[in-house]
């Protein structure tokens, strides 16, 4: 289901990314419009969504996965909500608590 979803969304933008059995898969991932497709800066993620760049979370999640984020939300610029229950709701805190030993170098400061 989630894969028509997928097919939906980029056939409705004509945006077609090509055809692996004419090109091979390799050519595919290394044009420029495949790498447009999956790369999105910090930068540019904070620049269109409000709700992550005032989040004080964000320096940490980045806006989280941009296919979880497509899937649920039908815009791969959009909010990776998992992320957002990860940090806000406490996971992470139960995640250290949970491992002991666990040391994270880039301690999260809220």
């Amino acid at each position: 289901m989630q894969n028509a979803k997928l097919i939906i969304y980029y056939e409705a933008r004509n945006d077609i990314l090509g055809n692996v059995k004419e090109y091979g898969l390799q050519p595919l991932l290394q044009m420029g419009k495949y790498l447009a497709e999956v790369c999105a800066t910090v930068g540019e993620l904070a620049e269109v969504n409000e709700e992550c760049r005032n989040c004080p979370y964000f320096k940490y999640c980045a806006s989280g996965c941009r296919a979880v984020a497509l899937t649920l939300t039908g815009d791969k610029m959009g909010v990776d909500l998992s992320k957002c229950l990860f940090f806000k709701k406490g996971y992470y805190e139960k995640v250290v608590r949970t491992m002991g030993d666990f040391r994270n170098n880039t301690p999260i400061n809220v």
